[in-house]
């Protein structure tokens, strides 16, 4: 995870227009593409949805980038309390190498210094050199590192059960004070306190 204070404002750029449509699941995937990732699409429809749903994302605060008409660009704007994080930052892939990305990330910061953040978090993958030089240069610092596990789905009474033994209460018993991770954190009105 990086962080930095949000303190930039945003440059006025003749042929970028900003928040021309609503970031979609299409927009989302398209900024996603190229030799960091597949060229298969990184969402579904409902794991987009579900992304926004449990991570907080204000679509309506989340800046979609065009040039020219064409899209270029997307970032996924989460925001609690004093706290802003960058739920998905891409530039589709025609428009990298331009600059943009750096301009992107001041609008970006920009929206979440409007918003009242005092904190701006993201996380970056490691293998991604040119975004963790973009987040330095802009003042970001590596705060932790966040290691994501994955494996096959548990059999439906299983799961049942694992989703019982894990309660609001037990999660918070183990959770770190303060959470250093946007996702692991307590969502206002979540019941878990953390």
């Amino acid at each position: 995870m990086v962080e930095a204070p949000c303190v930039h404002e945003p440059k006025a750029v003749d042929l970028i227009e900003v928040f021309s449509q609503p970031v979609d699941v299409d927009a989302f995937n398209a900024s996603f593409r190229g030799e960091l990732y597949s060229d298969e699409p990184t969402m579904t429809a409902q794991s987009f949805a579900d992304h926004v749903e449990r991570n907080t994302i204000d679509l309506s605060r989340s800046p979609r980038w065009t040039v020219d008409g064409k899209l270029s660009g997307v970032a996924l704007l989460g925001f609690r309390d004093q706290r802003a994080w960058v739920g998905g930052f891409g530039v589709v892939p025609e428009f990298r190498g331009r600059g943009l990305a750096r301009r992107y990330l001041e609008d970006v910061l920009a929206v979440c210094h409007r918003a009242g953040a005092a904190r701006v978090e993201l996380e970056v993958l490691l293998r991604n050199a040119p975004a963790i030089a973009l987040y330095k240069r802009a003042g970001f610092a590596v705060v932790d590192e966040l290691v994501v596990w994955s494996r096959a789905p548990l059999a439906t009474d299983s799961a049942r059960h694992w989703e019982r033994a894990c309660d609001g209460r037990g999660i918070a018993r183990v959770a770190r004070k303060p959470s250093t991770c946007w996702q692991r954190a307590a969502k206002r009105g979540s019941g878990i306190a953390v």
